[in-house]
């Protein structure tokens, strides 16, 4: 079982100042990764991996309308770590978008 974390800042621009709204926008921080794995040398035993930091950063696109949001980014972490993440979200408060 692997785990990453980020700590990232983003910013975002936003193409349209109402109703459907794409944006685009990019993030650069820190991903600490750690795992986590039976061992059949120490009979089953869990053995786990030191967590490693690394600087990392992605490009995002994505849409709002009304409260509704949904965004899709690239992660690169290093040489060997990316993945792509799609985000769904809605949010309350806020008024009229």
């Amino acid at each position: 079982v692997s785990v990453l974390n980020s700590y990232c800042a983003t910013g975002e621009y936003y193409l349209k100042p109402s109703g459907f709204r794409p944006f685009v926008g990019a993030g650069a921080g820190i991903y600490t990764a750690a795992s986590i794995a039976a061992s059949t040398s120490t009979g089953g035993a869990a053995v786990v991996s030191p967590s490693l930091s690394k600087f990392g950063f992605f490009p995002r696109v994505g849409f709002e309308t009304g409260h509704f949001r949904m965004s899709s980014e690239y992660n690169l972490v290093g040489s060997d770590v990316s993945y792509l993440a799609i985000k769904i979200g809605f949010f309350f408060g806020g008024g009229r978008k």
